[in-house]
């Protein structure tokens, strides 16, 4: 029944799915304020994508201060 779920087929779609998916919504979170782990929500078939993306969209995100003003050089 699981005879093939651990071959190295199956685990290089795993390192590939994390590199394309996973790490860019770990730096996302952790930018945003949020717990990076909760990029493992990613990992739940059909659904760890929505929650994820539902996490993000209702989430008060921090605001940066504005750019300081440069000064301009008379002459």
């Amino acid at each position: 029944m699981f005879d093939g779920l651990l071959n190295t087929d199956m685990i290089f779609q795993y390192i590939v799915f994390a590199a394309i998916v996973v790490l860019p919504f770990f730096v996302i979170l952790r930018r945003s304020g949020l717990n990076p782990v909760w990029a493992a929500v990613l990992f739940v078939p059909y659904t760890g994508l929505f929650i994820v993306m539902g996490i993000l969209a209702f989430k008060r995100w921090p605001v940066e201060p504005p750019p300081k003003k440069r000064k301009k050089k008379n002459g």
